[in-house]
């Protein structure tokens, strides 16, 4: 009696770990909302559904700099620390900044953190210099 109650408890655990762990939400939006075993991407470790990256951008003064170059695949959220000693201005969508008019990033750390999906497209401008390195713009994203 105790051997086939305790095989209807773990079968029951490893359906309750199922339903729990899949679908992702990720998964749905990468196969246009139709999740099946085939679309489901194959899991080698759970940092590849919760790493992150950080890099360096050096945005320019006279044409808008996409930051970061290309977005990690997942992304969730960003965070954009300008670390120049002039200010940055930054617009979402792919859409041109204009100095003033868009979210304005301060100069020596200021921050701008954002819920953002990987398909959203970060420009910035920075006020009146290009940045050089180690006084450049900061990205941390964030699966």
């Amino acid at each position: 009696m105790k051997k086939y109650v305790y095989g209807a408890l773990v079968a029951a655990a490893v359906s309750i770990l199922t339903i729990s762990v899949w679908p992702r939400p990720a998964d749905a939006e990468a196969s246009g909302g139709a999740v099946t075993q085939a679309t489901r991407p194959w899991t080698v470790s759970a940092a590849a559904y919760s790493a992150g990256i950080t890099t360096e951008s050096l945005v320019s003064a006279s044409v808008a700099t996409t930051v970061p170059s290309s977005a990690l695949i997942g992304r969730r959220a960003v965070e954009i620390q300008n670390l120049g000693p002039n200010a940055i201005y930054c617009a979402l969508g792919g859409t041109a900044p204009v100095v003033s008019k868009t979210r304005a990033i301060a100069a020596s750390g200021g921050v701008w953190a954002i819920d953002l999906g990987a398909g959203v497209i970060v420009k910035c401008l920075a006020a009146t210099a290009d940045q050089v390195t180690g006084a450049a713009t900061i990205t941390t994203e964030v699966r």
